[in-house]
């Protein structure tokens, strides 16, 4: 994949990522519409119902984000290459 993207965007077989500071939610979204566009491009639709949205950090504004008009989930924990990985929020 061509670079389409201004922030890392990780790729591996049937799995990508776009890895940001949560503060720069505007880029972020930028991002996510330039894949969607390439995706679109190239006939490799991202599936919007897999995609989620994983806030890591206590202080993240948590900001919300859309592929295709429509809405990503937040989630908890993603499995990332059979690693999970959560949002490390303390239970406090």
């Amino acid at each position: 994949m061509p670079q389409v993207t201004k922030f890392n965007t990780v790729l591996f077989a049937d799995d990508s990522k776009v890895i940001d500071n949560a503060y720069y939610p505007e880029d972020i979204q930028t991002d996510i519409d330039c894949l969607s566009r390439w995706s679109e491009i190239w006939q490799m639709k991202f599936n919007v119902e897999k995609c989620g949205v994983l806030h890591i950090g206590e202080s993240n504004p948590q900001h919300g984000y859309t592929l295709d008009g429509i809405q990503l989930k937040s989630v908890q924990k993603e499995k990332d290459l059979g690693v999970k990985r959560s949002t490390l929020k303390s239970d406090s």
